[in-house]
């Protein structure tokens, strides 16, 4: 039986634009290829030189993996956040604008 390969490959799930969308891309930005828009948009001096080294790719289920691997090689440690540890200020922008943002609260019932 055939994979579906498009399905089961993760680099071609997570990476990247297909070839018609970056030749749509391209042509919006009216550039001739990738390397001359990177040219035309990163300064060199910031630009990597070399390429990276990545090793051989892995199915979506060996990356899960690897990352479960890595992720257990975390320690747990208490957060003190909010528990008052550190005296914190809380401007009151932040506060009305983000935790007690009006757009999030339901309108208010009709008066009858």
């Amino acid at each position: 039986m055939r994979q579906n390969t498009a399905a089961t490959t993760f680099e071609r799930r997570h990476i990247g634009p297909s070839p018609r969308e970056i030749d749509s891309m391209l042509a919006t930005v009216n550039a001739d290829s990738i390397e001359t828009l990177i040219a035309e948009t990163v300064p060199g001096s910031i630009r990597q030189k070399d390429a990276l080294s990545f090793g051989e790719p892995l199915s979506e289920v060996a990356a899960i993996a690897r990352m479960r691997e890595i992720a257990s090689k975390n320690e747990v440690f208490t957060s003190l956040i909010g528990t008052g540890y550190h005296g914190t200020l809380l401007p009151f922008v932040i506060q009305r604008n983000i935790l007690e943002n009006p757009a999030t609260k339901p309108p208010p019932p009709p008066k009858p």
